[in-house]
């Protein structure tokens, strides 16, 4: 570990699969402190975001008590801007300094070199199999996938979150209820901030 790194660790989390939890682990070991952002926390319930901002930061926190980073990782969520030019600045005005972005998002890595920070790539685990898009097209066709996402985020999915299908005629559409919370579920994204810190889960603006 480096004495006194802070390090930034940035994702949609679509769902908290396994790769995200090694590229978590190198990034802990390698720092004395993470910040992990949640990206796109507006979006929920589309094919691409079947998971909202609580329920990402469920799994998430789940995970990082169970293999003890609850201490050293704390968790923020970040909605998007239309801007890219702005967006560095606008991550960097919702958390705390950080010494080191972790990503290998493309337009990440960019948007932080020409910003002057300083980025790192992290290590991939078996990419052709554990990467969000593919384990979101698993669950719409009804195949395995909870052997590629660590097993208390199958559970917090199992328990807290009902899976409901609605076919058409030319293709599946998943959506994502929460089975508990009554009229939570039906709650607009309006309803509630959406930038939250892991401690408060108050809006910081």
């Amino acid at each position: 570990m480096v004495e006194g790194k802070v390090a930034l660790f940035i994702g949609r989390f679509q769902p908290l699969h396994k790769g995200h939890l090694f590229a978590l682990k190198h990034i802990a070991a390698r720092s004395s402190r993470v910040y992990v952002v949640i990206g796109s926390a507006q979006e929920k319930k589309t094919e691409k975001n079947p998971f909202s901002a609580r329920q990402r930061l469920a799994m998430m926190r789940a995970v990082l008590v169970k293999e003890k980073l609850a201490k050293k990782c704390k968790v923020y969520l970040l909605s998007d801007i239309p801007n890219d030019y702005e967006w560095v600045s606008y991550l960097d005005a919702h958390v705390p300094r950080y010494d080191v972005c972790y990503s290998n998002n493309a337009l990440v890595l960019k948007l932080m070199r020409r910003s002057g920070k300083k980025v790192e790539r992290v290590p991939l685990l078996a990419r052709a199999k554990y990467r969000g898009k593919k384990i979101r097209e698993r669950m719409r066709k009804g195949k395995e996938w909870k052997s590629r996402v660590p097993k208390v985020v199958h559970k917090k999915i199992a328990r807290e979150i009902e899976p409901c299908f609605y076919y058409f005629r030319h293709k599946i559409c998943l959506w994502f209820l929460y089975s508990v919370g009554g009229s939570r579920a039906a709650t607009s994204a309006k309803s509630y901030p959406l930038i939250y810190s892991d401690s408060s889960l108050r809006s910081t603006r």
